[in-house]
């Protein structure tokens, strides 16, 4: 229709179908409906897909601050920075005011998932202490102080101690009390005085060291907090956390069978290491390279007397230290044994050390030759069989 009322030829009305229009809205509500469905399910996954990444990103979160690559080393309670080294050992002496009751090494080592040893040492070991000369383990703890003879036993086991946790016996069973007793030989809460009740023998020595540092805790920081409710204070070498580190370290070995025991072999003298049984415990054990980290570069002689050898041990050892070397008391010379002069291998001027020596004590050079069969502790083996 046009302006002035008529009808307009050229517009068509178009009918209206109400169906038509009915299946339209029919048609967009379903789309809708699915569409929605569609919005929803995208929704969902999404969300599903942002906690999924937000739970990795967590992980890796949580196991970076445990694992702590920055650091080097796991946050685990193990006292691994008290430590101070990867291999660390100290000396266990229980003492009386006549001399060592019982001596043993303690050694924690924190490579390869870790391990411990446990090594008792003989009260009538023989040991090259400066100032004092030969003296037994025994008498060297009372005679030369607990300093020296660790310095002794250091060297003749050519491993470096980094101190000497020294106890009275009383001292030592009063912590034993405290602890509620240790296991001693599968015997638990046994106290100290099972050392009096077998004196000198290593094997409860051993077994005596193994059980005291099992009764601490496992976890460092509960060790050192006993320590200190115990009374025990800060040694040359020895702080406290360090003691903690060793003891918890050595309480978490037993159990997972990481822990070494063992006693330092004599041979028949009962005074000198057996090479043959004491090398696997020093080297394998305890990691000690004998005769190496000496300070005192000064040629120790081992002489060993035989029935024939017409000196006695006083003269040879005056000759010796005379002469400006070292004295060790050796074994007994066998009944077949001949006089000879050997020089440790590896020995700076072999030969000429052992011609000095074989001067020293009118032997002729034939009897000199260079060789590993010398009593451990000592660079020169001399055996004076019978009269040169």
């Amino acid at each position: 229709m046009t302006a002035d009322g008529r009808s307009d030829p050229t517009s068509v009305e178009q009918p209206v179908d109400p169906e038509a229009d009915g299946d339209t809205g029919w048609l967009n509500f379903v789309h809708s409906r699915a569409g929605t469905r569609i919005d929803r399910r995208e929704a969902r996954r999404e969300r599903r897909v942002v906690l999924a990444v937000l739970l990795v990103v967590m992980a890796v979160i949580a196991g970076v601050l445990v694992w702590r690559p920055w650091t080097g080393r796991s946050v685990a309670d193990t006292g691994a920075a008290a430590l101070g080294a990867d291999r660390v050992a100290m000396l266990l002496a229980v003492s009386d005011s006549k001399g060592a009751i019982a001596t043993a090494v303690l050694e924690q080592d924190r490579r390869d998932g870790g391990s411990g040893a446990v090594v008792a040492v003989p009260s009538t070991l023989n040991l090259s202490v400066e100032g004092f000369g030969t003296l037994s383990v025994h008498d060297a703890e009372a005679g030369a102080g607990p300093s020296l003879t660790q310095d002794a036993l250091g060297s003749l086991l050519g491993v470096p101690f980094v101190g000497t946790w020294d106890m009275s016996f009383d001292n030592f069973a009063g912590l034993v009390d405290r602890l509620g007793g240790i296991t001693v030989g599968g015997v638990a809460a046994s106290d100290a005085k099972v050392l009096l009740a077998h004196p000198g023998d290593t094997n409860v020595v051993r077994d005596v060291a193994a059980g005291f540092a099992g009764a601490f805790p496992s976890g460092f920081s509960a060790t050192r907090t006993l320590l200190g409710s115990l009374g025990v204070l800060d040694g040359p070498g020895l702080p406290v956390p360090r003691v903690a580190a060793v003891l918890s370290g050595l309480s978490r070995e037993a159990p997972a069978g990481h822990l070494r025991t063992a006693t330092l072999p004599l041979d028949t003298s009962g005074h000198n290491l057996d090479p043959a049984g004491a090398q696997p415990i020093i080297t394998g054990f305890l990691g000690g390279a004998p005769g190496q980290g000496r300070t005192d570069t000064t040629p120790r002689i081992a002489v060993s007397l035989g029935s024939g050898a017409g000196l006695a041990e006083g003269d040879a050892r005056a000759d010796v230290l005379g002469a400006g070397y070292q004295y060790v008391a050796g074994p007994a010379a066998a009944a077949n044994a001949v006089n000879a002069v050997v020089v440790r291998t590896g020995t700076a001027d072999a030969l000429k050390l052992g011609a000095a020596i074989a001067a020293l004590f009118n032997l002729p050079t034939s009897v000199v030759r260079v060789g590993a069969d010398v009593p451990l502790g000592a660079d020169v083996s001399v055996t004076l069989a019978k009269q040169p």
